[in-house]
Parts: structure tokens; C-alpha cells; sequence
């Protein structure tokens, strides 16, 4: 189980959110912590359902929004929502673009700042029409469902999609980042929320890349965000790279090199100020083992950071990291055991990683945890493969 394996996304086999009170606390200790599994639901009528990223958002409060896919019987998929009251998740319903064959979100942000006792919230991700793939961005429309923004694609491009969002701090100031392909080649996408107008914005990318993607970014403030991708060099080694924003320009940042590694891979990012982030992903070592991968920014530089695997691991990624301070981070994502993955979390303290315990559901032959996000306590989500080969809504707090 040594192949290169970034985020997993298998085949098919205005917003406003209301705010609840959430009094779980965070443990700061460095022991590791125990995960429990919450009760979410599927989508209605979907065969498959699949949950990629959260977002919690509101002071003193905590109130949460989910996104993935929904696949039908017949193999066309669409966006997929769930929200968060404090108490228990439900479906809420996304939009599936006129004419779309399939489609999906990636990620999911709310701005923080609480609105009549709501909150905004944005999903990105992409959809299929004519063999054509093309970027997504909803929002949430104050109620259960969303609402379908305009969002351009590159001009010529045979394919373009979302694979991470940002919104802090500014109503108009959400960014959202992922990649085109114009002319067979994969090229880095930006596009930034202003006045209500979603506009491509100009990104530099690493010298010497015949490809480039994002696949996160996080905005701490109008003046400061961050987006963290691949690249491919000539000869086709895959390495990390990254980008900051300074409410201006956006400036290319080299990632470090993990001592040994044959390739890296950045696939999301967190910020607790413009000085501290993390960013997390995988890495193949020079034994050829892929194992999970975390960067630290400091305002200046990454620097490579180490974290355990899961005894017996086989392989292990990181797919989505939550700060709430510069030490106090917990990333996610899954690990495999010679013949299953299972899901894995670990909290940084402040100096060193830790494995968290993090349950499986009963009977699961495979487990992601993608997108978790730390506010008053921390929630994450993913999915599973039951023994039917049925995908199906994972949800773990702590």
C-alpha cells in the first residue's frame, strides 16, 4: 500500500446559518484524546453519501456546516450540505447546477462574524455539464437550502474546480482556490469574493512546474491568507508549494522538504494568526513509505514539522488540520493497516504531535476523516464504506 494517494474523492461506486450554544471545552493537555462517533444523517434517497470538510464558526457559540456528495442508484452525483444546531446534524439542500451530470463540494467556510444570530456560509467544489467540468460556489440562503453563485472559469479551459475556501473577517472577502486545465495543462485557480463578484485573480507558481493545483487555503484577515498545492516538475516528481496573500498580490513561498523525501504534497491549511499555520499533507520517504506530512508557518518561512504514525501503519495521510492557537492544532485524516484504512486524528500542543483515539464505525471496511474544524471543542467529518460497499456520512467529536 505504498502508491502515492493525495485527498481522496472515489467514483461514484446570501447564506445564513442559525447559531447554538455548545459548551464542550477544549483539553490542552498533551495525553492523547478520545474521539466518539456522532449520529448523522445520509442523504435522502442517495445511494452513496460522503462528507468532505466542516466549518464551525460564532464567539462563545457553535454552530457547524458540512459538505460532500450525494450519489444516486444511477451514478449521477451532485453537492451535498449538512448542518450543525448544537444538538444534532441534518440534511440541508444544495443545488445541483442546471443540466449538471455530477457534481460535488470540497470545502465549506462561514465567516465568523454572527449576523442577527447567524452566520454566512460558502461551499465550493465543481460540476460536470456537456463532458465539461466547471467551478461551484454556493451559499446558504437563511434557511435549509442554497444558492448557486456565478463563478468564472478560465477562458478555454476543458476543466476548472474548487477544492478549498476561505472566508474571515470581510462580507465580500471569501477566496476560493483550486485548479484549470487549459490545453492539457493543470494550472493553479484563484478566484477571490468581491463586492459579491467572484473575480480570477493572478497567483505566480513554483519555477520549473509543467502542473500546478491548490488544494487549500485559509484567510486570517483581509491582508493575510494562505494556499497550499502540488506542483509537477519535468521527469514527473510531485513536491508541495504554497502562496501568501497580502490584500494586494499574491507571492509564490517555498514548502520545505521533508530530510530524504521523494515527493510531498500540501493538501489543506489553518490559521491561527498571520504568523501561525499549519499545513498538512503526505510525503513519500526515501524508503518509499507515504506518511503523513506537516509544515509550520511562522510569518516568514515553512518549516517541516514531525508527527507519529499509527503503530503497523502501512501508509497515512493528513487531510484537514484546525488551529485555534499557535499551539493548539488537531489535524485528521486515515491511516492503513496492511489491508484497511481507518481514520486517525493528532493535537499539537505546542511542541510535539499526538495520536488521538479515534473510533471506527461498526462494521466499516474503509474510513476517511477529511475536514475537521476546533472552535469551543472540535468536530470532524468524513465518510465510510459498510460492508454492502454502500458509502455512507461519518461524524466524530471530541
Amino acid at each position: 500500500m505504498s502508491t502515492f494517494r493525495p485527498r481522496i474523492r472515489l467514483p461514484t461506486p446570501g447564506a445564513l446559518l442559525a447559531v447554538a450554544v455548545m459548551s464542550l471545552a477544549w483539553t490542552t493537555s498533551a495525553s492523547a484524546a478520545t474521539w466518539t462517533i456522532q449520529t448523522t444523517p445520509n442523504a435522502s434517497g442517495a445511494e452513496h453519501s460522503n462528507l468532505y470538510d466542516i466549518s464551525c464558526e460564532g464567539a462563545g457559540t457553535k454552530a457547524c456546516v458540512s459538505v460532500g456528495k450525494q450519489t444516486a442508484s444511477g451514478g449521477v452525483s451532485g453537492p451535498y450540505a449538512q448542518v450543525w444546531n448544537g444538538t444534532a446534524w441534518s440534511n440541508q439542500t444544495a443545488v445541483a447546477p442546471e443540466g449538471a451530470t455530477a457534481g460535488e463540494f470540497q470545502s465549506v467556510d462561514c465567516y465568523p462574524e454572527v449576523i442577527f444570530g447567524f452566520l454566512l456560509c460558502y461551499g465550493a467544489g465543481s460540476y460536470t455539464s456537456s463532458g465539461v467540468t466547471k467551478t461551484l460556489i454556493e451559499n446558504t440562503n437563511g434557511a435549509s437550502t442554497w444558492s448557486l453563485n456565478t463563478t468564472p472559469n478560465p477562458e478555454g479551459a476543458s476543466e476548472s474546480a474548487f477544492k478549498g475556501i476561505a472566508c474571515r473577517h470581510n462580507i465580500s472577502g471569501c477566496v476560493a482556490v483550486g485548479y484549470s486545465v487549459k490545453s492539457g495543462v493543470k494550472s493553479a485557480l484563484v478566484e477571490k469574493l468581491t463586492e459579491s463578484k467572484w473575480v480570477i485573480q493572478t497567483v505566480p507558481t513554483p519555477e520549473g512546474a509543467t502542473s500546478s493545483e491548490l488544494h487549500g487555503v485559509d484567510c486570517f484577515t483581509t491582508t493575510f491568507c494562505v494556499a497550499v498545492g502540488s506542483y509537477t516538475v519535468s521527469g514527473g516528481s510531485i513536491w508541495a508549494w504554497s502562496a501568501t496573500w497580502n490584500g494586494t498580490s499574491w507571492t509564490l513561498r517555498s514548502v520545505a522538504k521533508p530530510a530524504g523525501s521523494m515527493r510531498t504534497v500540501l493538501l489543506d491549511v489553518s490559521c491561527s494568526s498571520a504568523s501561525a499555520c499549519a499545513g498538512v499533507g503526505i510525503y513519500r520517504d526515501s524508503g518509499g513509505l507515504q506518511t503523513s506530512l506537516v509544515e509550520r508557518w511562522n510569518g516568514t518561512a515553512w518549516s517541516y514539522q514531525a508527527s507519529p504514525n499509527p503503530e503497523k501503519s502501512t501508509n497515512t495521510v493528513f487531510q484537514g488540520v484546525s488551529c485555534v492557537a499557535s499551539s493548539l492544532c488537531v489535524a485528521v485524516g486515515d491511516w492503513n493497516n496492511g489491508s484497511n484504512w481507518l481514520p486517525m486524528a493528532q493535537e499539537w500542543n505546542g511542541s510535539a504531535w499526538a495520536l488521538d483515539t479515534t473510533p471506527n464505525p461498526v462494521g466499516a471496511t474503509e474510513t476517511i476523516i477529511e475536514g475537521v474544524a476546533c472552535r469551543a471543542s472540535c468536530l470532524a467529518v468524513g465518510w465510510y464504506k459498510d460492508s454492502g460497499g454502500k458509502f455512507k456520512t461519518l461524524g466524530e467529536t471530541r
